[in-house]
């Protein structure tokens, strides 16, 4: 779910919000259901890739330049592949050498994925059963539904419709597919609170208070990807403003339960801040296509005639929570016994622990 991060102010804090999404979508329990992909340390990690893959050859596609974010994205990968492996223990020389082999690494399944989705039939199941499932032997029925995935996502539409797909992955297609102007659709989201276009043309302005109620809630948590929601309240308003724009700004917060990056155990964060959305009823001119696609006030077309303030307060959650949590108690360095090089190794059952194997990564 990469969400409405396209329409942020471009550099290191979009970049990191981005990377942010990517390790959420990864977590997803359908990958680790229907798709097959082992539930461990290597397959969550063997699936940041993967995403990272769909985020960088889709941003080839829906932005005028680039580079700058893919370079800030590929370097916020690393950065917090340096962190992890510095808080397991591991020196200088020893983060040098794994950062230079992950580097390698990346650059393989780049080429692997890509060279899948051009090649012949059959390619991109051989790419994923080497580089998603390693040494495994997955069902054809799992290796069918993740490769239909990443069609679907590489498309031009990035409609993302397979087996696998979750509710956050449909937002993150909808959201990045499309650009400036992209369309918003009502009812695909745990919360819906549609406002007619009609009432905001009359001049009424329109406020709401979104509390959450127990089974939409539930419907969050499972959008998230995140243990519990225990409470969301969201105040908005919106209006209309000269050539047919609209807008919804207002606030928002919770309380959620998420799992420790390090120990998996519950942690309870909070969410809480300002909301604020531009809306546009038809699409924008084509003198307006230069207009930078990482502006905040970058609006979303609307369906139907309505806009979905409910839609609006699942971006904002999902956007803003926090993507690293962690345990207040979670072990920084885990103290064992040093290895031959003077470090001490990561533990075995480190969420993290994939990072500091010697392994190479197939290609």
């Amino acid at each position: 779910m990469i969400l409405s991060l396209f329409k942020r102010s471009s550099g290191a804090k979009t970049a990191r919000n981005l990377y942010g999404d990517v390790v959420r979508q990864a977590r997803q329990p359908a990958f680790y259901g229907a798709g097959g992909v082992a539930d461990t340390e290597d397959g969550r990690y063997d699936l940041i890739l993967l995403h990272m893959f769909l985020v960088l050859e889709r941003l080839n596609r829906i932005s005028p330049d680039p580079a700058k974010l893919k370079q800030d994205l590929f370097d916020v990968l690393f950065e917090d592949l340096d962190l992890n492996l510095r808080e397991m223990g591991f020196g200088d020389e020893g983060v040098r050498r794994r950062i230079q082999k992950m580097v390698e690494g990346f650059y393989g399944r780049m080429t692997a994925y890509r060279e899948g989705l051009t090649g012949g039939e059959g390619a991109l199941e051989g790419a994923l059963r080497r580089n998603l499932y390693r040494n495994a032997t997955p069902e054809d029925a799992a290796v069918a539904r993740l490769a239909a995935y990443v069609r679907a996502d590489s498309g031009p539409g990035g409609s993302g419709g397979c087996g696998v797909t979750c509710r956050a992955r449909r937002l993150h297609c909808s959201r990045m597919g499309a650009g400036r102007g992209r369309a918003m659709t009502v009812g695909t989201f745990p919360l819906s609170r549609p406002v007619p276009v009609s009432d905001l043309l009359r001049g009424d302005v329109v406020s709401l208070t979104i509390d959450a109620d127990d089974d939409e809630r539930r419907a969050l948590a499972d959008f998230l990807g995140i243990p519990e929601v225990k409470s969301l309240v969201a105040r908005v308003k919106l209006r209309a403003e000269p050539g047919r724009r609209f807008v919804l700004d207002g606030t928002v917060a919770a309380d959620l339960v998420q799992s420790c990056v390090v120990t998996l155990e519950p942690v309870e964060t909070h969410v809480e801040g300002p909301i604020r959305r531009v809306y546009l009823d038809t699409p924008p001119d084509k003198e307006d296509a230069d207009l930078d696609p990482f502006d905040d006030d970058a609006p979303d077309l609307i369906e139907g005639g309505m806009i979905d303030a409910g839609a609006a307060v699942c971006e904002y959650t999902a956007l803003e929570m926090e993507p690293y949590p962690r345990a207040k108690d979670a072990p920084a360095v885990e103290n064992t016994a040093p290895n031959g090089d003077g470090e001490t190794e990561a533990p075995k059952n480190n969420p993290f622990a994939v990072l500091a194997k010697l392994r190479d990564l197939e290609k």
